[in-house]
């Protein structure tokens, strides 16, 4: 079934807020907006200091590994989207 155009473009423009990140090039600013996240989940020897151990698995959640740009502790040299 799906849902049409117009309807699609009519919700859109109820869902677009006054600040927040705007969508490449359009001057609207919008709810919508895609970043390449990576970092924040620090390993580390001890769970003191980080997220992961050695091995990338949680320190609080057993057999829970961390497989994603998380681990990663600077941005890599090019969108990290297709080498994730």
């Amino acid at each position: 079934m799906g849902i049409r155009d117009e309807d699609l473009e009519a919700f859109l423009d109820e869902v677009t807020i006054e600040k927040g990140p705007i969508y490449p090039g359009s001057n609207k600013w919008t709810i919508f907006y895609l970043a390449h996240q990576i970092g924040r989940c620090q390993m580390s020897a001890n769970p003191n200091d980080g997220a992961v151990d050695g091995t990338d698995e949680s320190w609080e959640a057993n057999n829970l590994y961390v497989y994603d740009g998380s681990l990663l502790p600077t941005t890599v040299d090019v969108n990290p989207t297709i080498t994730i």
